[in-house]
């Protein structure tokens, strides 16, 4: 068995790169060798960032090694924020401590997206959009989606809860039957339902 593990890693916003490391190198060793080759990025404090697997929110244990984690040859991984900081290179968002557990789900298509940043904006994705990188339910394709604007709503996790804040005063956001005023913030419960463009976009909270 070779000493070394071929990967893919994802470091923020920058293309995906064929890598090798050495199967005994821990994670803290692992995000230290990133560090000194992305020299815009901040150096003072490995413990800024976290190195997850793709598709999950829980960061790699930084002191347990490539090969005590299973690790294996082709695995994408990608290096982030763990939580409580933006920056231009991932877009601006916040990313939220790893142990939030709220999603939203889309009635229309059972599709899941969990809440992993903020803003966490509901919109529509477009070429030029750009705010992007901050949609977490993209409405792109469902019923009458031409109602709903680009950066529609968002969600915000402020002191352990999560709340809703509608962003379009032309095309409004309710949250149980009821319309919420524009940039005014309501606290969402389990199972709290999401309307959008008069009702055609429904959508779930689930914490």
């Amino acid at each position: 068995m070779s000493d070394y593990i071929k990967l893919k890693l994802d470091v923020f916003d920058e293309p995906t790169q064929n890598i090798s490391a050495l199967r005994n190198l821990t994670v803290d060793e692992f995000k230290g060798e990133i560090l000194r080759k992305f020299q815009d990025l901040n150096q003072s404090d490995k413990g800024f960032y976290g190195l997850f697997l793709v598709g999950s929110h829980r960061p790699l244990d930084s002191k347990r090694s490539l090969l005590e984690l299973n690790i294996q040859n082709g695995d994408r991984l990608t290096f982030g924020w763990l939580n409580g900081a933006s920056s231009k290179r991932n877009g601006g968002k916040i990313l939220l401590p790893v142990e939030c557990k709220g999603k939203i789900v889309v009635y229309e298509n059972r599709s899941v997206s969990a809440i992993a940043w903020q803003p966490f904006i509901i919109g529509r994705k477009t070429a030029e959009g750009k705010n992007n990188a901050l949609i977490g339910v993209d409405c792109k394709g469902l019923t009458n989606d031409r109602r709903v604007s680009r950066n529609h709503a968002q969600i915000l996790f402020v002191d352990g809860q999560y709340y809703l804040e509608s962003l379009e005063e032309k095309n409004p956001t309710y949250l149980n039957g009821d319309k919420i005023a524009v940039h005014q913030k309501v606290l969402l419960n389990h199972e709290d339902v999401i309307e959008i463009s008069t009702g055609k976009v429904r959508l779930k909270f689930l914490d």
